[in-house]
């Protein structure tokens, strides 16, 4: 997803509901199907998100880097995640329970005003990616 450009207010009210953790290299963060009830802030690194096909190629879905959140769409939709998340580098991640962040969101309208605007962003970049994909079909 797209960075975000937190205010130091926001990233501090960010931060006071999250658990910061330290993960090495190559590390899940999470797995596709699994109960998606957190979203994660990258402070520090980077994560892939991808997922498997049936014959074991795997298909990177986005990279993602610092003062990203990853996974926003499935918490917002109570939905499970859609794809493996997994650590490239050495990463710092605030982890940050769903319901704590929709929270935040209903009491904080600026905060709720640039997630909407980042999943714009998110849509918009989709769509992008399946005109690319159609026009090389053809």
């Amino acid at each position: 997803m797209q960075d975000l450009n937190w205010l130091d207010n926001k990233l501090e009210k960010l931060e006071s509901i999250s658990c910061i953790i330290s993960l090495p290299p190559h590390k899940i963060v999470f797995a596709e199907s699994s109960t998606a009830d957190y979203i994660y802030y990258i402070h520090e690194g980077y994560i892939k998100c991808y997922y498997n096909t049936a014959d074991g190629k795997e298909i990177i879905i986005s990279i993602n880097k610092k003062n990203e959140l990853i996974d926003l769409p499935a918490i917002l939709l109570n939905k499970k995640h859609n794809a493996f998340a997994k650590t490239i580098s050495h990463c710092v991640v605030w982890k940050i329970a769903g319901e704590d962040f929709k929270q935040l969101l209903l009491q904080d309208a600026e905060m709720a005003y640039n997630v909407t605007r980042l999943l714009c962003l998110y849509i918009n970049k989709s769509y992008s990616r399946l005109e690319t994909l159609l026009a090389s079909d053809t």
